[in-house]
């Protein structure tokens, strides 16, 4: 486990590092493994007896949580003094954007339904032509490249198992849909109305989003889907051997 005390005072610091020993006696697999949590019964018992019985209760998990608690509040309240920072000048930039735009701007979207139209289109990074979708081919192509290090190393059976696939299978795409931070999850359907994706994210480009729209290098990314199911579903049916 690896916490940042960047922002606290030296004497703070002292004491995160005593508790940090505890904490690595606390989180062995050994001690945590053992812990009641998972079990109904044992979580009425808590609850019904209050704070008392959490005290007493002397579980690995709860111990756990109550040697990060000092630690995580603290991180919390530098974390939260930042994000005002932050926070305020996200407000100048829209007092600004508003003054601008006036009525014109559409506002993000607020827990409510938000209907978003785009294409699926291809964009040009640096120079060079990004095509609109990825297929299986890629992924393992992505991994050669970066040597197999990490975030990009894939796991030995999917390397065993690779003659199984059509590597030709669609498995990304990008569009011009305009999304936000929040819209992970949200299905995508074409001009007839069936199920073609999920976005689960936007390129760095789609960033300023938040503030101003253009597509001219910024794309929602979605994962592929049919009416079929999803292109994960086969791949990990046939990576499983099924």
């Amino acid at each position: 486990m690896s916490v940042s005390v960047r922002g606290v005072s030296p004497g703070w610091q002292k004491i995160h590092r005593a508790r940090k020993r505890g904490l690595s006696s606390a989180c062995s697999g050994a001690a945590v493994g053992k812990h009641g949590l998972s079990e109904v019964a044992f979580r009425r018992k808590l609850y019904e007896g209050g704070a008392d019985a959490v005290s007493a209760a002397n579980d690995p998990m709860i111990e756990l949580a109550r040697l990060m608690d000092p630690d995580a509040r603290a991180l919390r309240k530098v974390s939260e003094e930042q994000d005002e920072v932050k926070q305020q000048a996200h407000a100048a930039i829209s007092r600004a954007r508003n003054a601008l735009l006036g009525t014109s701007g559409y506002p993000d979207a607020t827990f409510t339904l938000r209907l978003s139209f785009g294409t699926v289109k291809a964009y040009q990074e640096e120079g060079k032509q990004v095509p609109a979708f990825t297929t299986l081919s890629d992924l393992y192509e992505r991994a050669r490249e970066m040597k197999h290090q990490p975030p990009f190393e894939l796991p030995p059976i999917w390397e065993k198992r690779r003659a199984r696939l059509n590597l030709a299978t669609p498995f990304n795409y990008v569009s011009t849909c305009d999304i936000i931070g929040g819209n992970s999850g949200s299905p995508v359907v074409n001009r007839a109305g069936e199920f073609v994706g999920i976005i689960f994210d936007g390129n760095i480009e789609s960033l300023p989003w938040q503030f101003a729209y253009s597509d001219a290098q910024g794309r929602a990314v979605a994962e592929t889907g049919s009416r079929r199911g999803h292109v994960t579903g086969t791949f990990f049916h046939v990576i499983a051997g099924e």
